[in-house]
């Protein structure tokens, strides 16, 4: 999982949002959440892993971001939405819109921003206050 989150640092971070902080990603990666190192490795699986043919690459992108998927979806049907579920949707549809499900990419994206606007109007009651300037 290291070199594939070392992968993931490498051309996918910030790309086009910094989720982690780098300084720790890599330490802390197999500590996160199942969904979460599911998304990081199926992304980073893309740029290379010398070992597997490029149709053993494609079959277990696919198989990992099929299971992170079901997993996200477990925490949103459940109500059990954390940090990890977002940063999740929000890898997920970064692997959508680069052409793995471009079909689902909508519906996913879709689903992070109500989350994130849900998580913005739940965090304006503690008194933080989203800025408006880009």
């Amino acid at each position: 999982m290291r070199n594939l989150a070392e992968l993931y640092l490498q051309f996918c971070h910030c790309q086009p949002l910094p989720l982690f902080d780098s300084k720790h990603f890599i330490a802390t990666i197999n500590a996160r959440e199942v969904e979460l190192r599911l998304c990081v490795a199926a992304l980073a699986l893309r740029f290379r892993v010398p070992d597997m043919s490029e149709l053993g690459q494609q079959a277990q992108h696919v198989q990992w971001l099929r299971l992170a998927r079901q997993l996200v979806m477990k925490h949103i049907i459940d109500g059990t939405v954390e940090l990890s579920t977002l940063q999740s949707l929000c890898l997920l549809s970064l692997s959508e819109f680069n052409g793995t499900w471009k079909h689902i990419f909508h519906r996913t994206r879709i689903t992070a921003s109500r989350w994130q606007s849900a998580a913005i109007r739940h965090l304006s009651v503690f008194g933080y206050r989203a800025s408006t300037s880009r």
